[in-house]
């Protein structure tokens, strides 16, 4: 215990005190607003019994990230919470709505905690809502330990086809019908690529240094997509429309100005897949305008030109006076019982 004690007064001499952070928190948030343009900072607090206005919640998402974020998919939001429960995630989506607007276009991926689907409905009554599929695969891991099976459910998950979904999900059914119970209470429109609605889920160095139209890693999935496909028939039906026969007599139908095929690749990831790819070689258009404006080098590029600056010194500005007054405490905790582990 009493090494525990060293390092802990150890830790306040180096840190300070936890009541000065908080303290100083508000002035901070206030100077990283200043230093970043269209910063957006909340804070939430509660009076205890004897009147002291303590921490509850904090909501930081800087413009760079906001502005970022509406070309890619990247951070974009900071949350402190006590927990997760109902009230916390209604808050953080509530001033997270305050930057992206809900619409039936907008999609969230999460754990299937409760609160998070209470508080989406709240929040975001318009948007999809997705299980993430590794949470899934861990919880049918600890729930049903049968060797294989989260691997079928992975894979189940991903299929781009309903027919091919059918298929896997026969397999799981017939390896453990229990899963398959749970997995059809989930909702297969909520953790499977086939049935879900909604959309599928570098630095500025890299993106800098790209030399093509469309990012590289998207140059590889295309590459990797044609060698796939070789040595398929394909037939021309208009200027913008091919059938693609492959080896073994599969078809699939390409429509090059409603940028899709049958086999579903094409507008779940907006990259051509391989038929799109032979068809385009067939037809003379190029690769780089099948891809979605997401893979674009120019996109890249955007989403990480914002710069996030550090803080400047207080003294240098005036600090409105409700933010100099507000005394703010850290939240009431309560020491856990046991030895400390650290």
């Amino acid at each position: 215990m009493k090494c525990y004690r060293a390092k802990d007064k150890a830790i306040n001499e180096v840190r300070g005190p936890d009541d000065d952070s908080y303290i100083k928190l508000p002035e901070y948030l206030h100077m990283l607003k200043l230093a970043n343009p269209d910063t957006i900072t909340f804070i939430k607090t509660q009076i205890d019994d004897d009147g002291v206005e303590r921490f509850l919640y904090a909501f930081l998402s800087f413009g760079a990230s906001i502005r970022g974020f509406r070309k890619l998919r990247h951070v974009v939001v900071f949350d402190v919470v006590d927990s997760e429960n109902d009230e916390s995630w209604t808050w953080f989506l509530q001033k997270l709505g305050t930057i992206i607007a809900g619409n039936p276009i907008l999609t969230l991926i999460s754990d299937r905690h409760s609160s998070i689907r209470a508080a989406k409905q709240i929040a975001f009554p318009m948007a999809n809502h997705g299980a993430c599929i590794v949470h899934i695969q861990r919880n049918v891991n600890a729930k049903f330990r049968s060797k294989g099976l989260a691997k079928l459910v992975g894979q189940a998950g991903f299929a781009f086809r309903v027919g091919s979904f059918k298929q896997i999900y026969a397999k799981i059914t017939t390896a453990n019908p229990d899963c398959a119970k749970y997995l059809e209470k989930i909702g297969m429109a909520h953790w499977t690529r086939a049935y879900f609605r909604g959309g599928s889920a570098q630095g500025k160095k890299k993106s800098l240094a790209c030399r093509g139209s469309v990012t590289p890693e998207v140059e590889k999935v295309m590459n990797s997509s044609i060698d796939i496909t070789k040595g398929s028939k394909i037939n021309p039906i208009s200027n913008w429309s091919c059938e693609i026969v492959g080896q073994f007599g599969h078809k699939h139908h390409v429509i090059f100005d409603q940028k899709v095929c049958t086999c579903a690749v094409f507008i779940q990831y907006k990259i051509p897949c391989g038929h799109a790819l032979l068809a385009a070689d067939h037809l003379g258009i190029p690769y780089a305008s099948l891809c979605g404006v997401c893979y674009r080098k120019q996109t890249w590029i955007d989403t990480y030109a914002g710069e996030i600056n550090p803080d400047g010194c207080p003294e240098d500005v005036d600090i409105p006076d409700d933010i100099k007054q507000l005394l703010l405490m850290p939240p009431k905790t309560r020491r856990p019982s046991g030895r400390p582990k650290e």
